[in-house]
């Protein structure tokens, strides 16, 4: 019996189901690699790095909180796209302060936070600048001069009507 030294082999590297192997699991590195890279560059800052203080400090929120729906606080937020500056009227069981302090925080990005002092207009009217304009979903938040309380609320801006936050 004679055994055919004359077959046509290819080598390995030419053929396509072993590079079709290789391809999945090289791509599941890669991917893997730049996702690594992403999460060491850009560190969430929505994870708290010392949640054991913050907590033991949601007990002084739910303080001022609570102070504010006993006061009956309320304030109506006006912001149009094109002003450069915000109007605020604010109502309750309170003499009105001199300022209000405001304070704007994205929900997914920190870098997007701002903090705007509002002064007394007149009655119950508060206005204060704008540095850059506003858009989208905020977590907003409205204390008084001295921190004893705080009105919080989720809005959506620009409205067309007035946004209303309330303390619970």
């Amino acid at each position: 019996m004679k055994i055919d030294t004359d077959l046509d082999t290819v080598a390995w590297y030419r053929q396509f189901w072993p590079w079709f192997i290789i391809f999945f699991p090289a791509a599941a590195v890669v991917g893997g690699i730049s996702l690594l890279i992403t999460a060491i560059n850009s560190p969430n800052p929505m994870v708290e790095g010392d949640y054991y203080k913050a907590g033991l400090a949601i007990n002084k929120v739910i303080e001022r909180e609570e102070l504010a729906a006993s006061l009956k606080l309320r304030a109506y937020l006006n912001y149009q796209s094109n002003a450069e500056e915000m109007t605020v009227e604010f109502l309750g069981d309170i003499e009105p302060p001199a300022l209000l302090s405001i304070t704007f925080s994205h929900p997914t990005r920190e870098i997007f936070d701002r903090r705007v002092t509002l002064s007394h207009d007149q009655g119950r009217s508060y206005f204060g600048p704008l540095e850059l304009p506003i858009e989208g979903n905020w977590d907003i938040a409205i204390e008084g001069p001295n921190g004893r309380w705080i009105v919080k609320g989720r809005v959506r801006l620009p409205a067309a009507q007035p946004a209303e936050l309330i303390a619970n």
